[in-house]
């Protein structure tokens, strides 16, 4: 299932890279860089959420024989959300404050 690794490659864009003047100190520049701190904890715990999910959805196919037509549409329903999960961290690392932000990465 290459969603799930294409989903956790796009995580890493949630990050971003802060626009840094470059006449700051280095430890300006620092406390720039410290400021992604819950960014990056936003992607570590995604990227987790996201292995887990994939490790589930493999184990259960190797118990699936065969697959129906309302199997197929489960699945691909399960994929869309899958493939939502670096939206939603990109929302939580910028407006994680919000309470409607929470509830949509929920």
């Amino acid at each position: 299932m290459e969603i799930f690794a294409i989903s956790m490659t796009l995580l890493v864009l949630s990050i971003g890279i802060p626009d840094i003047p470059a006449s700051l100190s280095e430890a300006a520049f620092q406390q720039q860089i410290a400021s992604l701190a819950p960014k990056v904890g936003i992607y570590a715990l995604s990227f987790w959420i996201l292995s887990f999910f994939w490790r589930v959805n493999h184990q259960q196919f190797y118990f699936i024989k065969r697959s129906t037509p309302t199997l197929i549409t489960i699945n691909i329903i399960w994929l869309l959300f899958v493939a939502l999960l670096p939206f939603s961290t990109s929302l939580m690392g910028s407006y994680g404050n919000y309470y409607t932000s929470s509830i949509i990465s929920t």
